[in-house]
């Protein structure tokens, strides 16, 4: 292998890598999203098995599900995920 072949799959590596930590970035600003909205309705340092209550969660759930997001054009995350899935139904 020539020495530019080398330096060249190496800067292919490194850029792929690159891409991989952005993508990673990207999703941990989500999750930290996530956990803020979450954060509204369990607190901080909260005993989980309180929130046993299976009613509680879900409801918890659609609560965020429904809640408008910037990401989205001010949708809900359920209006969205609904509308898809019928267009997947309609195709398939």
């Amino acid at each position: 292998m020539k020495l530019e072949e080398w330096i060249s799959g190496r800067d292919r590596e490194a850029q792929e890598k690159l891409e991989a930590e952005k993508e990673r970035l990207k999703q941990k600003g989500a999750v930290e999203n996530i956990n803020k909205l979450i954060r509204q309705y369990i607190k901080k340092g909260s005993d989980f098995d309180q929130y046993d209550n299976n009613f509680f969660i879900k409801q918890t759930q659609m609560k965020i599900n429904k809640r408008p997001r910037k990401k989205l054009k001010f949708e809900a995350p359920i209006t969205v995920f609904q509308r898809l899935m019928k267009k997947v139904a309609l195709a398939g």
